[in-house]
């Protein structure tokens, strides 16, 4: 996930994910379930002060766990992106099922909503491994975020 804003809005959001200035700094994997929905571990970075980069681990879709409206959870994407002005691009892979989700968020927005299913046994063999390395490439291109 790539998340672009003002510097005060990443700031921001990054207090409202309980991420400290520590944790960011050292590239720790950080906890942020308690703050979204079926979320687990994720790696956080900042590229510089306005992009923030997010790669990490949700129980189920992206739709479901960062996008929806949840009780018992304080963010949604769509929300958040509203709220601080940020623009939001997300790209995941759902290996069990086979679906991969793009989405892209501007201001509360959702411009783009794409959710694709893909052939497992096109990329694996019975193995698991990949069939040939332009398919790994492939593969991998489906979490590329320019």
């Amino acid at each position: 996930m790539k998340i672009e804003g003002d510097q005060q809005s990443i700031k921001t959001l990054l207090s409202l994910m309980h991420v400290s200035d520590t944790e960011l700094t050292n590239g720790t994997v950080t906890e942020i379930g308690e703050r979204f929905y079926r979320t687990y571990e994720a790696w956080i970075y900042l590229s510089d002060e306005t992009t923030l980069w997010i790669e990490g681990y949700c129980a189920w879709s992206v739709q479901t766990c960062l996008i929806d409206e949840h009780s018992d959870t304080d963010i949604n994407l769509v929300t958040v992106s509203q709220d601080l002005n940020l623009q939001i691009t997300i790209k995941s892979r759902e290996i069990g099922l086979c679906f991969s989700e793009h989405y892209l968020i501007k201001n509360g927005e959702i411009i783009v909503d794409q959710c694709e299913a893909y052939d497992y046994f096109y990329f694996y063999d019975e193995e698991g491994e990949f069939i040939e390395e332009e398919r790994e490439i492939e593969f991998e291109a489906l979490l590329n975020i320019d």
